[in-house]
């Protein structure tokens, strides 16, 4: 599949969502489809392998269609050399990969995360939130969690790419 097709909803996909006939993760996609974002935007909120199989059921069930593809010339280099730069998210994309890592944190170090959770979920920017990761990186640097939290702060770099 290419990076650069840029989807849309059909006058179907619009009115499952108002008719709330479709599920999680196909709706959250759905949602961000807008005939503006290329698939690559999309991935950055994808898990790994996600994407592609819901393209195809969203394309198969008649919810969205092709409406153009760009080319790598049609992008500023600076979505692709600062993955966090406001470019290369938009507003719910960035809001997405905030709860996801916020979940994550949750998840893995549970309550002893809160002072970073709240850090993320304060930041406005990916910016910010790239300073943010950074800064606690260096702060359990020593730590008995250096080496997974230095796993989940390039995981969620890559994430954005």
């Amino acid at each position: 599949m290419s990076n650069y097709i840029i989807y849309d909803q059909t006058e179907k996909g619009r009115a499952a969502i108002l008719a709330g006939t479709v599920t999680q993760p196909y709706l959250r996609f759905l949602q961000l489809v807008d005939g503006t974002r290329s698939v690559a935007e999309l991935e950055t909120v994808a898990r790994p392998g996600e994407l592609e199989q819901t393209i195809r059921y969203l394309i198969q069930q008649g919810y969205i269609s092709k409406t153009s593809e760009t080319t790598l010339s049609d992008f500023s280099v600076s979505n692709f050399t600062d993955p966090f730069s406001q470019a290369a998210l938009t507003e719910d994309m960035f809001t997405e990969l905030k709860r996801r890592a916020v979940d994550e944190l949750l998840e893995k170090f549970g309550e002893h995360a809160r002072p970073l959770i709240v850090k993320i979920q304060n930041c406005l920017t990916p910016q910010e939130m790239r300073a943010c990761l950074r800064a606690a990186q260096n702060d359990i640097a020593g730590g008995p969690d250096a080496e997974v939290v230095r796993q989940f702060v390039q995981r969620v770099g890559r994430n954005l790419v």
